[in-house]
């Protein structure tokens, strides 16, 4: 887990981005564009250690409060539209794009 710390209001607070969990990784942003730079700097380092990333299973889920998926919203992995999905299970947990554990709670 990486974790960048902030200081506001005499508070200390923590941003995670990133979850790591043996082959797994999770990368979470506040916005479109700041995805897309976390997946290309993600492909970078992929690059350079040799690795690779299955494409099939990597997948977008975007946590909002109602709404629909804006048409230009996509995200690519060198040069690959990664799927946009409605639920993710990561690590056992069943997460949804209204961050509701009932879909968890279920299975």
């Amino acid at each position: 887990m990486e974790i960048t710390e902030h200081q506001r209001y005499g508070i200390k607070l923590s941003k995670i981005f990133c979850l790591k969990f043996a082959d797994d990784v999770a990368i979470v942003a506040e916005s479109r564009l700041e995805l897309q730079e976390m997946i290309d700097c993600l492909a970078k380092y992929i690059i350079r250690n040799k690795l690779e990333i299955n494409t099939t299973k990597s997948q977008i889920m975007i946590f909002r409060n109602g709404g629909q998926k804006r048409k230009d919203e996509k995200w690519t992995y060198n040069g690959v539209e990664l799927a946009i999905v409605n639920s993710y299970k990561y690590l056992g947990f069943t997460f949804t794009t209204f961050n509701v554990m009932s879909e968890h709670v279920k299975q």
